[in-house]
């Protein structure tokens, strides 16, 4: 059991602690593409590891990400405008470029000290039809994650996005246990005919590798000589990649679990 003080430690993530230090090290995935589908669009409001964050696309369809805060009173730049080549402060009318460079500065004369001050930017690309963020020092920034899902073409995969009210660490969790489904199934939430919902025997074994951890769970139903087995690739920070049936990807479900034999 972890002590009050290392469980704290796990799941805090915001700025200045060790886990939210650790985690901007690595990109995010942060919107699905068709969320910012063309040149001024409407900018999108994004949270991640307890920070507001703006993501627009400018009139040349190029994206940024800046901190949501006007740096001038404020005020909340997702409900801006995108237009001419930069996204618009709804309050004070300040424009800022993708580099959070100020393009606009209204009433103020040319050698006015605020044209030197500066949205906060970040890194952001667009990759296997979703949009990341990178929110970590600009001096060692990681490759972005190859997973086989983002080198198909755009028909070949389904992705989704939605709201889990649960800090990260339960998610993990949540991704990792396969012994959840016997509890889900005598609450009815799972098909009662399925040998991972009985209430058996489940071994779990796992193999750090380079990436992350390798996660193994026999489910002994029915005391057969050949077990069910999951298969779970736990990839750092939080990615978990479990192989699912041939229904499941049909149906769009791939990702949210299956088996193999």
């Amino acid at each position: 059991m972890l002590s009050r003080e290392d469980n704290e430690m796990l799941t805090s993530v915001g700025p200045d602690t060790p886990m939210g230090d650790l985690l901007r090290r690595f990109w995010f995935p942060i919107l699905l593409s068709p969320e910012l589908p063309t040149p001024d669009c409407d900018p999108a409001r994004v949270r991640v590891l307890g920070e507001f964050f703006v993501a627009f696309r400018d009139t040349a369809g190029r994206l940024g990400l800046l901190d949501a805060r006007c740096p001038h009173r404020g005020s909340d730049l997702s409900m801006g405008i995108s237009q001419e080549g930069g996204l618009l402060c709804p309050r004070c009318f300040w424009k800022f470029d993708i580099d959070g460079n100020i393009m606009e500065l209204p009433m103020e004369p040319a050698d006015s000290p605020l044209w030197e001050v500066r949205a906060p930017a970040f890194k952001i690309t667009e990759y296997g039809g979703m949009i990341w963020g990178y929110f970590g020092p600009h001096d060692d920034i990681p490759d972005l994650p190859e997973f086989e899902w983002t080198r198909v073409e755009a028909d070949q995969r389904f992705t989704s996005r939605f709201w889990v009210e649960c800090n990260y660490m339960q998610g993990v969790e949540g991704g990792l246990d396969a012994s959840r489904v016997a509890a889900l199934e005598k609450a009815g939430a799972v098909d009662a005919s399925d040998p991972m919902g009985e209430d058996v025997l489940h071994t779990v074994e796992a193999k750090s590798t380079d990436y992350g951890l390798l996660i193994g769970t026999a489910l002994d139903a029915n005391g057969n000589v050949n077990p069910e087995l999951q298969v779970t690739q736990w990839l750092m920070p939080f990615y978990t990649t479990v192989p699912a049936d041939a229904g499941g990807v049909l149906a769009g479900a791939a990702g949210a679990g299956g088996r193999s034999k």
